[in-house]
């Protein structure tokens, strides 16, 4: 094998190379991708485990409750509690059963739960028959508390090995997402530096090339037969070609040059190249000197800077790069220039690709850094704030206990462990609902009729709305690409909070939409409620951050959930308000590609 096909070889061997190495990250990342689906899989598996024992805890607690306000009262309406947690109670198990690894546990709690439904049916039915003595008999029993501990402890064991079980998937889950970056990082280096290799090759073939054009132009003057060799040679060369004499005006030019320049060969040919060849910074679009001017004074190979596009003839705005020789007679001076330039748009392109795949990389793990500080926050509000209800249930049962007859306070007690269990229950379905926000993001988004979206909304709120002789006043809406259930959550905690924080007049609301900058809507929602001090304009959008209390019922998670779906969407939320003058609520969709978001309908 001669000298030129060897170097032609080891030119090629970059380009094999990087293909081996697309190959192995391709094939590492599919392998990385399927180990993080299976161990998030498994880490939600056993977060629904956990969810679902300590929902089994929290219905036989409310089948208790159920079942001892019955006793006390012999009023059938008690027994509502009992019966709705019943069938929960069943679902639960089965969920267990059919999921959980914990076969042994589950059965295990299982037959205590059956025991425990069972004692708490005789008791009912022992009431039912007129023999409260036998039922009181049984509950100051031990049976009951043995049975209930029985299963906390059976269930704090299901939730401890589920809870290990679930944080060593979790690990795997950051191992397997850990090792697809360094997959994808690394193997962008090495094709990064592969494609440097080859650039350098390309540059070497280029210097080579012009050689061979300094060569031909020298064999000229000789022959004619070696300038028509030269011609050809030009004429069918890949890059493009323009040739000068010494005071720089075109003498030749190729094909190729011809197609990027938009110039012929007879309208070219006697123009100085400054006009033909015009080039400028990509960035700055200041007009950049051109090489040729430096090859004539110099006498040495200049070559293009970094970021230069030419100025075609027809306006078109191609990015190249090239390289200017001077061209000698037999005596070494030089008699005029080549210039030689190939367009290099879709190495541009590629570049620019490979910015598009890092800034979606570092915008994931921002999105990922969210999630872990929303987490974070959800499980230290479900730690402080759901304990005092808990320890309102524990006392006033307590004292029920003590005092069952003729006490007058008993039924006041009721009705404070009644509403200590209900806002227990709206601050748990409150976090429940912000947690599967966070697990489900917005999948499941279509083409969305904004006006529905609102009516399902008012349909949603139209008690609150027919008690305070609410005034709705709704614009014609666009149709957007969202989560359609999300957008009715988004509307429904907006309007409600339009009314329940009215003031002495009678409230009136406004819903309308705007076409935002940049694409897209904006979404209003104001009204001439209370209104509130623009200090606390960000606040109000944390969760559990309330501004009015009082006769205000809620738990402080409705503006949380409607930033959370708002930004899952790719928007952004704010309010302005001035107090007692009402406030607006605004937030934007962001347009989506494939849909005419900006037709109203």
């Amino acid at each position: 094998m001669n000298t030129a096909k060897r170097r032609d070889v080891v030119e090629f061997l970059p380009l094999l190379a990087a293909l081996a190495i697309a190959c192995a990250v391709a094939i590492l990342s599919i392998r990385d991708s399927i180990n993080y689906g299976k161990w998030r899989n498994e880490a939600q598996r056993h977060d629904q485990v956990v969810e679902h024992a300590n929902a089994l805890l929290s219905e036989l607690k409310d089948a208790e409750t159920g079942q001892r306000g019955y006793l006390l009262t012999g009023k059938d309406s008690y027994l509502e509690p009992y019966r709705q947690s019943l069938s929960q109670i069943r679902a639960d198990l089965s969920f267990l059963a059919h999921v959980s690894a914990q076969r042994d546990r589950v059965a295990a709690l299982t037959a205590v739960v059956n025991e425990k439904l069972s004692e708490l049916q005789r008791t009912i039915r022992l009431r039912q028959t007129g023999d409260l003595a036998a039922a009181i008999s049984v509950v100051q029993s031990d049976e009951g508390k043995r049975l209930m501990d029985h299963i906390r402890a059976d269930v704090g064991g299901i939730v401890a090995e589920a809870t290990e079980a679930g944080v060593a998937a979790q690990e795997n889950l950051r191992s397997s997402e850990a090792n697809l970056r360094w997959v994808s990082t690394l193997g962008s280096i090495a094709l990064v530096a592969l494609l440097f290799v080859a650039q350098t090759g390309l540059w070497k073939a280029s210097i080579r090339r012009l050689r061979l054009i300094e060569e031909l132009h020298r064999s000229g003057e000789e022959t004619a037969a070696a300038r028509d060799m030269f011609q050809t040679t030009l004429q069918s060369i890949g890059d493009a070609v323009i040739a000068t004499d010494a005071e720089g005006r075109i003498t030749f030019i190729n094909p190729v040059a011809q197609h990027l320049t938009g110039w012929t060969q007879q309208s070219a040919v006697g123009v100085p190249l400054h006009r033909v060849f015009r080039i400028m910074n990509e960035n700055t679009r200041q007009s950049l000197d051109n090489p040729v001017e430096k090859v004539i004074q110099s006498g040495r190979i200049v070559g293009l800077a970094n970021h230069t596009v030419l100025a075609a003839l027809d306006g078109r705005e191609i990015p190249i790069d090239d390289s200017a020789a001077p061209l000698r007679n037999a005596n070494g001076s030089v008699q005029g220039t080549v210039l030689v330039f190939r367009d290099v748009t879709e190495r541009r392109r590629a570049e620019v690709e490979l910015r598009k795949g890092r800034s979606e990389l570092e915008r994931s793990n921002t999105a990922l850094q969210q999630l872990n500080s929303d987490l974070e926050l959800f499980a230290y509000a479900a730690g402080h704030d759901l304990q005092e209800p808990l320890r309102t249930i524990a006392a006033f049962s307590e004292l029920i206990a003590r005092r069952l007859e003729g006490n007058p306070d008993t039924v006041q007690h009721l009705r404070f462990i009644q509403a200590a269990v209900a806002r227990m229950r709206a601050m748990i379905e409150g976090l429940l609902s912000y947690s599967r926000l966070m697990r489900e993001g917005s999948l499941g988004r279509t083409e969305v009729r904004m006006d529905e979206v609102v009516g399902e909304a008012l349909l949603n709120c139209e008690t609150a709305i027919a008690e305070s002789q609410a005034v709705i006043h709704t614009d014609v809406l666009p149709k957007v690409v969202a989560n359609r259930q999300q957008m009715v959550q988004l509307f429904q905690n907006l309007i409600g909070n339009a009314v329940k924080y009215r003031s002495d007049k009678r409230p009136e609301i406004r819903i309308s939409a705007a076409s935002a900058n940049g694409g897209g809507w904006v979404f209003s929602v104001g009204d001439n409620g209370m209104g509130f001090d623009m200090r606390y304009s960000e606040e109000i959008f944390q969760i559990f951050r309330r501004l009015q209390s009082g006769d205000h019922a809620g738990t402080g998670l409705g503006l949380a959930m409607c930033k959370r779906i708002v930004e899952l969407h790719g928007g952004r939320i704010w309010a302005e308000a001035e107090p007692g003058c009402g406030s607006i609520f605004r937030f934007t969709i962001p347009a989506s590609t494939g849909h005419d978001e900006r037709q109203p309908m």
